[in-house]
């Protein structure tokens, strides 16, 4: 598995339009990647700086999800930014809630 952190930062003022359009994404990739097992979108104490936690079963999840239609066109719809701070990880070992046996 394969965790992505991704720090975004948007223009001030864009927060609502911002919110309903990766709300609409995280519908989106859920019902459509299946390779993908997290897309949480984070406030941070900035009101213009998001964090993305994102989980894939591999790299190929995470390249379908970099190439899907849906998150390209709504990227463009609203000019989500490019992460400002993108961060790769190893998933060591997956659990379900509560803590690791």
């Amino acid at each position: 598995m394969i965790g992505v952190i991704a720090k975004l930062t948007i223009k001030p003022g864009t927060n609502a339009d911002f919110e309903a359009t990766m709300k609409a994404l995280q519908a989106r990739v859920h019902a459509d990647e299946p390779g993908n097992k997290l897309y949480a979108l984070h406030k941070t104490a900035d009101v213009n700086v998001y964090v993305m936690l994102e989980r894939y079963d591999d790299q190929a999840a995470l390249d379908a999800h970099r190439a899907a239609p849906h998150f390209k066109e709504l990227g463009r719809k609203l000019g989500v930014p490019t992460p400002t701070h993108a961060m790769l990880y190893a998933v060591l070992k997956p659990y379900a809630m509560g803590a690791p046996s």
